[in-house]
């Protein structure tokens, strides 16, 4: 995996990553749901499904589902904490964040460990905040924004030594096998709010900050039981 990281070109590769010049772009309209405003985890889950059926019905890929993706639920500063305990982080690592929101986490990450990053983000809305937040913080050199769907970069997940990921249920399934490819080349994939399905975590149930859940999948993960659900 640490070889793999240097098949990355860093950021600003390829079409659509956001550099400092996104500061002129409007960032008004932002995503600015959180589980919070669901009613928790349960709640997120409905309202996903309640805005895919919408969707469907009118024809549209729908604001919030996306290519059903997740709502915006930004990373509380324990959670972040948290997440960068479980990773590891060194400056030889190259972190995806999946659903990198504000790119807050990849930011912090940056900013401690000196790694590089590269955020995924559906939301066009959002990638011009996280890029403007990218450049306050001066780590443009470190990391870099995209704006695209995460089905469509999996190709690049080779070149990550490491990967934080928040998709809801679906997308989860969706990224199953190329997440746990990743974890057999030696990555490790920390997974906020919802579980990686049919995949055992490092340590069963995960690690809890106020009450939201992340998991830790690397190659120490116990194999998971025949048939086990997430």
């Amino acid at each position: 995996a640490r070889r793999a990281a240097a098949a990355w070109a860093g950021p600003g590769r390829g079409s659509g990553c956001y550099g400092s010049a996104s500061r002129d772009r409007p960032a008004a309209g932002c995503v600015s749901r959180t589980l919070e405003g669901y009613g928790g985890e349960a709640g997120a889950v409905r309202e996903l499904a309640r805005a895919a059926a919408m969707a469907e019905q009118e024809g549209q890929e729908g604001r919030f589902v996306g290519k059903k993706l997740a709502p915006f639920n930004p990373v509380m500063p324990g959670c972040l904490d948290l997440a960068l305990e479980l990773l590891q982080l060194t400056q030889d690592d190259v972190l995806f964040d999946l659903g990198c929101g504000d790119a807050r986490l990849l930011i912090e990450a940056a900013k401690r460990t000196g790694c590089r990053g590269l955020g995924i983000e559906y939301d066009a809305d959002l990638c011009a905040r996280a890029a403007e937040s990218v450049a306050e913080a001066a780590v443009e050199e470190r990391v870099a924004v995209r704006h695209a769907n995460v089905l469509d970069v999996v190709d690049e997940l080779e070149a990550a030594t490491a990967v934080f990921v928040y998709l809801c249920p679906e997308g989860m399934r969706a990224l199953r096998e190329p997440l746990l490819a990743a974890v057999a080349r030696g990555a490790r994939v920390v997974s906020y709010v919802f579980s990686l399905p049919n995949a055992t975590d490092v340590e069963a149930d995960g690690r809890m900050y106020k009450g939201t859940a992340l998991r830790l999948y690397a190659a120490a993960s116990p194999p998971a039981a025949s048939g086990a659900a997430a």
